[in-house]
């Protein structure tokens, strides 16, 4: 997939298949990823999130439910509270910081996305986007 990507004329990207299935990083198992960087390279590498100081969780401590539910959960995670579900995000922003530039380490990255959570700007921009989408 990563290479599809470069030949379709993306300059930088991330690509990830978790153990567990999921089409996104995953805290309850390793994940392979392929990344595009800017130059070209292609790198493919295993991301164990144990490497970051996450504990793997339980996969069911992942898994939505119905609309209202996973909307309520959204919230709770973007004010911070400390679950597998809340690693599982910074984890996944972390990676799409890095594959848009704006970090070139993954713990640089992952202090970002923690930052973010913990300032409330993560929260503050989905307030924003409901607001907007609501707005018609």
């Amino acid at each position: 997939m990563t290479e599809v990507l470069k030949e379709l004329g993306s300059k930088r990207a991330v690509v990830v298949h978790a153990d567990n299935g999921m089409d996104e990083f995953s805290l309850s198992c390793v994940n392979h990823v392929g990344q595009l960087q800017e130059n070209g390279e292609m790198i493919y590498s295993v991301f164990d999130p144990r490497e970051t100081g996450y504990a793997f969780c339980d996969e069911s401590e992942l898994l939505g439910k119905d609309p209202k539910n996973n909307a309520l959960r959204l919230k709770e995670c973007l004010k911070g509270h400390s679950q597998a579900l809340d690693h599982t995000v910074h984890i996944n922003a972390a990676w799409g910081l890095l594959a848009a530039g704006q970090a070139s380490e993954f713990m640089d990255a992952l202090l970002i996305a923690q930052q973010s959570v913990s300032s409330g700007k993560a929260f503050h921009c989905l307030e924003r986007l409901v607001d907007l989408t609501n707005s018609g």
